[in-house]
């Protein structure tokens, strides 16, 4: 009996792996296709070399062997175990579940309903707070219209031949130059650091003018940027101006800073015509104390799920720092613009490394890819929980309406109706759905906090998520229900009596 029932058990579990196999397959290539194809690797690593690994697969192979051992095991051992004298009076009285077998069989079933109901809903709670907190990270403005820009990294980093400042500015003149004479290029500039894509210098500042005790030399991110940049990107000017190409070397040291850093330092006053000062050594070349020309809106620099930094943008041609990218907006599909930017730089430097070219788009999908792929997990995952909660309710009343059918002939032929057949076994599937759904409400609240750090402007315990979890998982458990239920009230009472 034992060999029996180990070999059924390790049976279904081998077919089961080897199903498993290219599904397992076609789920790698799913999840590596959720990732940007062009990455910066400033918020996730290059996946291109995740492969599928038959290691990993051997092992889940293996777990899964072992699980139809144990659990092939157990049933084994019970029906070896089994009392031949009360299995047989079973028999003949014709009751379903007379046998302690049978009830401990449906309540084992019952148990792992509940606990499936229960698993089902915390990953389904946790889901919809997910879902609800990327949909509001996918609507928040970025500061700037990303849409038809194009960018590059260019490497003068350690560059020898770009060691000194005036070849960076005539690098960057004869790039803006090139590409200004390209059709369909509707502006371009350059800058230290892309917006919505994180990185950057902190540079800790002095508010000149400001009492000592303001004077606190916060950290503030320190972007370069050529004059056009903020027309290119669509950044808004709330008040001053923009740069123009009379801010130069030749000209005195100016600055535009972010709304953050206005609404911080200058709260009750209007910061046109003050000056910050970087802190001695911070950056390469000691300008002195710069004036605020213009206030701009915050950019997101840090991504969009981040609260903006301040910010002080200084003129490139003043300032040429080592980082550089190139960003050019186009009339149509600027990833048809790719070897118009290559052009134009190789026009200056024919050596000069071009990397990470992508659109906008790519990097602001990109910033927002590690709660894209961790909210799809999630659905995968409730989805699977989900079909089993509603197997395991329609498998459990299957069984125990099968194990009654004797009693429920008897129940038909004394006179009960059949709808109060149906409103029993209803019952009976219900009662262990709201158990489980009881278990898992209280799983629900202490644990969705652990993704707490994943999500963006909505509670871990979101109301509205939590409502509607319980209530589709209810819908689905009341409809596997009632297929077993419906089965009860057509038992042939003649049948049944006749066994009797």
């Amino acid at each position: 009996m034992i060999r029996m029932f180990l070999t059924e058990s390790v049976l279904l579990s081998l077919a089961g792996g080897l199903i498993s196999l290219p599904m397992a397959y076609g789920f790698v290539e799913f999840l590596t296709s959720l990732f940007p194809k062009v990455t910066t690797a400033v918020y996730i690593p290059r996946v291109d070399s995740i492969p599928f690994d038959l290691r990993v697969f051997g092992f889940a192979f293996l777990i899964s062997v072992l699980c139809g051992l144990l659990f092939g095991l157990i049933p084994a051992l019970q029906a070896s175990k089994a009392n031949l004298l009360d299995t047989l009076n079973e028999g003949r009285s014709g009751k379903g579940v007379g046998g302690g077998g049978s009830k401990s069989r449906v309540r084992a079933g019952s148990l792992i309903v509940i606990f499936e109901v229960a698993l089902a809903l915390l990953l389904l709670a946790g889901t919809g707070v997910m879902i609800k907190s990327f949909t509001r990270l996918t609507g928040i403005d970025p500061g700037f219209d990303y849409e038809r820009l194009l960018t590059a990294r260019v490497s003068i980093l350690n560059n020898k031949n770009y060691e000194s400042e005036e070849p960076r500015r005539n690098l960057a003149k004869g790039i803006i130059s090139g590409l200004a004479t390209v059709p369909g290029v509707e502006g371009a500039g350059l800058c230290t650091v892309l917006p919505a894509n994180g990185g950057g210098n902190y540079v800790p500042i002095t508010f000149v003018g400001k009492p000592t005790e303001v004077d606190v030399r916060p950290r503030t991110y320190w972007i370069a940027i050529t004059p056009d940049f903020f027309k290119t990107i669509g950044a808004r000017l709330i008040k001053g101006r923009f740069f123009n190409e009379s801010d130069n070397e030749h000209s005195r040291p100016v600055i535009i800073i972010n709304r953050s850093l206005a609404l911080r330092y200058y709260p009750n006053e209007d910061p046109l015509g003050k000056f910050i000062n970087p802190s001695k050594g911070a950056l390469p070349k000691e300008l002195g104390p710069r004036e605020i020309v213009g206030v701009v809106d915050d950019l997101k620099n840090d991504g969009l799920d981040k609260e903006a930094a301040p910010e002080v943008y200084s003129p490139y041609y003043q300032e040429p720092l080592s980082r550089l990218y190139v960003v050019l907006r186009a009339k149509a599909d600027p990833r048809s613009y790719e070897q118009a930017l290559r052009r134009a730089v190789s026009e200056q430097d024919k050596e000069m490394p071009i990397s990470l070219v992508a659109t906008f788009e790519q990097l602001v999908g990109e910033s927002l890819a590690p709660r894209r792929i961790a909210t799809v997990m999630l659905v995968i995952y409730s989805a699977i929980a989900f079909i089993l909660a509603a197997i395991g309710i329609y498998g459990v009343l299957t069984h125990a309406t099968s194990q009654r059918a004797h009693e429920m002939g008897v129940r038909l032929a004394l006179g009960a109706q059949p709808e109060e057949l149906l409103g029993m076994v209803i019952r009976q599937g219900m009662t262990l759905v709201l158990t489980g759904l009881v278990l898992g409400m209280a799983l629900a609240f202490a644990l969705t906090r652990l993704i707490a750090s994943q999500l963006y402007q909505v509670s871990p315990t979101d109301p509205a998520a939590f409502a509607l979890a319980p209530s589709l998982l209810a819908v689905v458990a009341l409809t596997a229900c009632f297929f077993p239920a419906l089965r009860a009230t057509r038992v042939d009472p003649i049948k049944a009596l006749r066994e009797e």
